[in-house]
């Protein structure tokens, strides 16, 4: 069981966004900051502010753009967080360790 409307996730270092894959698996819509590895999760479909801005943030939260996205957002995160399930990922490490 959950509770919360929007996962906010502003971290300035991350090697993995477990997390944000998490929230996303449940289908909770998410923004995050604009580092490398949550590029790279989001594949450039996440609302990704810049992570030393504090402006940017409250620029997104204060002009109503989370309520702007916010209607596709969860279908957003399902898609993404497919690709990181337990077995999409094991099968991802055996071909990258089997590969020839």
């Amino acid at each position: 069981i959950s509770k919360g409307d929007v996962f906010v996730f502003p971290s300035s270092t991350e090697a993995f966004g477990f997390s944000l894959v998490e929230a996303m698996s449940i289908g909770m819509p998410v923004v995050t900051s604009d580092i490398l590895a949550f590029k790279e999760i989001g594949n450039g479909q996440l609302d990704a502010i810049k992570v030393s801005s504090e402006a940017a943030w409250a620029d997104y939260f204060s002009n109503n753009k989370l309520r702007e996205n916010l209607p596709g957002m969860s279908e957003i995160s399902r898609k993404i967080a497919k690709k990181y399930t337990f077995d999409a990922m094991y099968q991802a490490y055996l071909k990258i360790v089997f590969s020839e």
